[in-house]
């Protein structure tokens, strides 16, 4: 709580309150609160958010997360709010019909409520039973409430991931801020703060719609981010708000050089740092981008021009099934080690008859999974070569006029190995199906189909499970995926291993860093290697290929994958068929609406989407442009001093100014940079410290100490050279752990099998330990969160 002369309370400018609490400030527990309402909510909901929600705010946390309220709007819109209607106050509400509450709107129901009608239902409204089920029906669409909340719990948690956006923005606006406290002009503050909010929305809606492989705006085309021989075209247009990137980081270091006699030079030291290192993740998020429309356009073409005879097969390996049984105790629940299993998502092209038209649209495809499960074995390339042999061969039972095959997959290392790309390019020809080629999608991105896949089955062991069942291996989890007839054109398969035998390449090949391609095309010359899709492919030749193959063979005796059962086809449900509602796509700018469900999901594993900027502008995007066409020629006439944010085009000498060398979005290697032992040395002491007292640290809170750790004479000891993200530290402490681990079983492993195979209680002890330090950990970041909730 806090009074003073300089806040008022932001909900109502005439109000007189002097008591004010900040909305930071606001973390009354609201479950009791929201049970009285029956919202029939598992989700424990902000006292801020609640109050924000219902005043009419509750999707503009950033604009008044910082601002005060008074104790008599808090109570009016928190805890001790009334409904002002004891009747149903549904927007879908038939009047003449009976309006009897049965529950109250919960924070999802709300939140579908203003992004589909637009209007502000309060949560805790009054809500009949025949409006849940129109709302179900026609209103409620995929948003993850718990997800939004946990994010909004964690709201000033720090999390420097290296192409974290929002994160790196943030920061710059922090170092904006801290000048415009110190003395930078206030209109120069607005400015640069518009210009960022600016920056991120157009990376996050807009960057990726306007990328082409050849586009006259020199920040959008594809062949020059990607080519070190750039590209032949001529760019004659710019793009404002990607030049502005550029611009913002020279104005800030131009200010840093400026004057100020608030900021000292450790002060001034730590901006310079954020400044460089937000900016560098900025454009790391940018070359992100564009590696992932150019790698997403490889299956769309493939799908565009997929012939009857050809077959494109997505993999993944999904994250480990851990075992359950329909009742556990709690010591069971402890050290499970979880079953490997991975899927395998078929795409074929339906036959066409004579009389099909010959637009190729979604509905031409049949979609096939291939789950593999796997125990006790280790997710190495060998078995994933098995496991591709096995899938060619079941699809060549189901479709014997298929020929080729395609690959597609992630960059897990058990994937992107030069041991599984000679097995392929060796056996193209000699396996069930011909390899064709093989693709790697870019980070976050490729996977959609079988993450589909793997939920659907989840659920369906989770319905084994609830029928009085248990899943704890191999064999049980195939047989919970083939219960009840099993899953539509889903192959279950359980893949024994008799020894971990793994064979090795005859040597390897000359400059051939395998890690910087991503696409590979097998031909009878050798093997083309492309560093992004279809840009300056390399030949790796025939020869080298034969030579480091040699030792490798088609088939692996000591492993065996068995038979799948044949899934059983099952008839449409009567609730599916009766179902009016339609089903657009989950994509936010794609326009695309489907009549039933099963179009909605092959058009999502598929990702042929249609955007149009104009056509999904919503009221504001709508009054925003009609006030931008009024005022165009008055911008004109009066030129500013900074060019404006939202125009098309900049001056060439600009561009020239902030031009790109050809390849700039390439994935670059870094250079692996030791820790000076003046870092190692203050790292193992804290390390040791928390081992002793049983309070380890956090990584979030050594990183920040790092920037603030000053000797006797106040000098800080660290440079910024030496500052370290909370990822380095955690991979540090990570391996010391290790190191103690191995040291500890060294030092005598007879008392550690005895413990093991004869005294449980001790096992069972041991895992209690390990679960409370889990939950110690869990607790220290949330008594960081609330300490500086409550600063």
């Amino acid at each position: 709580m806090m009074t003073g002369q300089f806040n008022q309370c932001a909900f109502d400018d005439c109000c007189k309150g002097t008591e004010l609490f900040s909305l930071k400030e606001c973390n009354k527990d609201t479950i009791s609160h929201l049970r009285f309402f029956k919202c029939g909510t598992d989700m424990n909901i902000p006292e801020s958010l609640l109050i924000l929600n219902r005043a009419g705010l509750g999707l503009r946390l950033s604009n008044v997360i910082d601002k005060y309220i008074c104790n008599q709007h808090r109570q009016q819109y928190g805890l001790q709010w009334k409904r002002k209607k004891r009747t149903c106050c549904h927007p879908l509400h038939d009047i003449a019909k009976s309006a009897k509450v049965a529950r109250g709107i919960n924070l999802t129901q709300s939140r579908e409520i203003w992004l589909k009608l637009n209007l502000n239902i309060a949560v805790g409204s009054g809500v009949c039973r025949r409006c849940i089920e129109s709302h179900k029906n026609e209103l409620q669409i995929g948003t993850h409430m718990k997800e939004e909340l946990r994010g909004y719990s964690f709201w000033f948690k720090s999390n420097l991931s290296p192409i974290k956006l929002e994160t790196s923005i943030d920061t710059l606006k922090k170092v904006v801020s801290n000048l415009g406290t110190n003395g930078m002009i206030t209109s120069k503050v607005d400015d640069l703060n518009e210009s960022l909010d600016t920056l991120k929305l157009h990376l996050k809606n807009e960057f990726q719609n306007h990328l082409s492989s050849e586009s006259d705006c020199n920040e959008h085309c594809i062949h020059l981010a990607l080519s070190e021989k750039g590209c032949e075209h001529v760019h004659t247009t710019t793009c404002q708000p990607c030049s502005r990137m550029y611009q913002i980081k020279d104005e800030l270091q131009n200010l840093m050089t400026s004057n100020f006699p608030d900021i000292n030079s450790k002060e001034k030291e730590e901006f310079e740092h954020d400044i460089s290192v937000s900016t560098e993740k900025i454009w790391a998020w940018r070359d992100h981008l564009i590696r992932t429309v150019n790698q997403d356009s490889c299956k769309k073409d493939l799908l565009q021009n997929l012939q009857s005879h050809e077959v494109l097969i997505i993999a993944d390996w999904a994250m480990k099934y851990i075992p359950q049984t329909f009742r556990e105790t709690q010591s069971e629940w402890f050290g499970k080690q979880g079953i490997s299993w991975h899927m395998i998502c078929a795409l074929v092209r339906k036959p066409q008859s004579e009389n099909d038209s010959n637009d190729e649209d979604d509905k031409n495809y049949d979609i096939y999974s291939m789950v593999h499960i796997v125990e006790e074995q280790k997710q190495g390339w060998h078995i994933v070569s098995q496991i591709f042999s096995s899938a060619f061969k079941m699809l060549k039972s189901i479709h014997p006029h298929l020929r080729d095959v395609y690959i597609r997959s992630d960059n897990a290392g058990c994937y992107h190995a030069l041991p599984l790309l000679s097995y392929l390019w060796k056996f193209r020809n000699d396996l069930s199906l011909n390899v064709k080629q093989y693709n790697f999608s870019e980070a976050q991105s490729g996977k959609d189909l079988c993450d589909s896949r793997t939920g659907t089955c989840r659920l369906h062991m989770l319905n084994f499970i609830n029928e009085g069942n248990d899943i704890t291996n191999g064999m049980e989890m195939k047989q919970a995926l083939e219960s009840h007839g099993g899953i539509r054109n889903t192959y279950i398969s359980v893949v024994t291993v008799a020894s971990e035998t793994q064979p090795v390449l005859y040597g390897q090949i000359k400059n051939l860093q395998i890690s910087k391609f991503n696409n590979f095309s097998f031909e009878d010359e050798g093997m083309i290697a492309y560093k992004t899709y279809g840009i300056e492919g390399e030949l790796v030749k025939a020869t080298d290929m034969t030579r480091i193959s040699n030792k490798l063979m088609i088939f692996d005796t000591n492993l065996t994958i068995g038979d799948p059962k044949q899934p059983e086809e099952k008839p449409a449900s009567k609730k599916a068929i009766k179902q009016n509602s339609t089903f657009p796509c989950f994509e936010p700018d794609c326009l695309l609406v489907f009549k039933k469900e099963d179009q909605l999901i092959t058009h999502i594993s598929i990702g042929k989407h249609v955007f149009d900027n104009e056509k999904i502008d919503n009221i504001s995007d709508t009054c925003k442009r009609l006030w931008y066409s009024k005022c165009q020629d008055i911008r004109f006439l009066n030129k500013p001093l900074m060019s404006t944010v939202g125009s098309e085009q900049m001056q060439v000498q600009t561009n020239n100014n902030y031009s790109q060398a050809p390849g700039y979005a390439l994935k670059k290697r870094k250079k692996a940079v030791r820790f000076s032992p003046k870092v190692k040395e203050y790292l193992i002491v804290l390390f040791n410290v928390g081992e002793e007292s049983g309070k380890k640290p956090s990584p979030y809170t050594v990183s920040k100490q790092m920037r603030n750790e000053t000797d006797l004479q106040g000098d800080r000891i660290f440079s910024p050279s030496e500052w370290l993200s909370h990822q380095q530290i955690r991979s540090f402490f990570g391996n010391l752990c290790m190191k103690k681990q191995t040291v500890d079983k060294s030092k005598d492993k007879s008392v550690k099998l005895v413990k093991i195979e004869d005294n449980q209680e001790d096992d069972e002890d041991l895992q209690n330990v390990l679960s409370s330090l889990e939950a110690n950990e869990h607790n220290t970041i949330l008594s960081e969160i609330v300490s500086v909730l409550t600063v």
